[in-house]
């Protein structure tokens, strides 16, 4: 004699219902996961090419920098970076990276003389990194110098930042 077991009706496929649950809350999660990783990697690369354009903002700076000093020890105090007027921009500096094109560009807004020596400037560089035309990331500085003139020597000894800010909306 075999003995059946004590199932009833309305039991019956439920294991099967479960799997099919089991296996949906698998997907769902799957698919959030995936989801997920593909955001942080946007995020990623954004922060990556945000710091590329702030570097290269960074490069400008260092460059005109220098680039006033020796202006001043060639005792040219009217003039910023490779000659050019307080207010004009010269061509901007490009390389290219990769798929990146990144560049910087200088504007001096403003030459003020303290003590009939010593200057300070102030201008703005720009760092922008770009993959062809509609991915674009741009950072730009502004940043007070202080150009100190040794009367020992008779020359402009150095630059020293005073002021750095980057500018919001960037």
């Amino acid at each position: 004699m075999l003995i059946k077991p004590n199932t009833s009706n309305h039991e019956q496929g439920s294991l099967m219902v479960m799997a099919v649950m089991v296996m949906l809350a698998v997907v769902i999660l799957g698919t959030a996961i995936i989801s997920l990783a593909a955001m942080e990697k946007k995020i990623s690369y954004y922060t990556y090419r945000k710091l590329q354009a702030q570097e290269a903002a960074d490069a400008g700076v260092e460059w005109a920098l220098e680039q006033t000093l020796q202006n001043l020890r060639d005792d040219d105090p009217s003039t910023g970076p490779a000659g050019t007027q307080v207010g004009s921009t010269p061509t901007p500096v490009k390389y290219n990276y990769q798929d990146d094109s990144i560049y910087w560009e200088i504007v001096y807004t403003s030459s003020k003389p303290i003590d009939n020596s010593d200057y300070i400037y102030t201008f703005k560089s720009k760092g922008t990194c770009e993959r062809g035309t509609t991915q674009r990331i741009s950072r730009t500085l502004l940043v007070s110098a202080l150009f100190i003139y040794d009367t020992k020597t008779q020359k402009y000894i150095t630059g020293r930042i005073t002021s750095y800010e980057i500018v919001p909306g960037n």
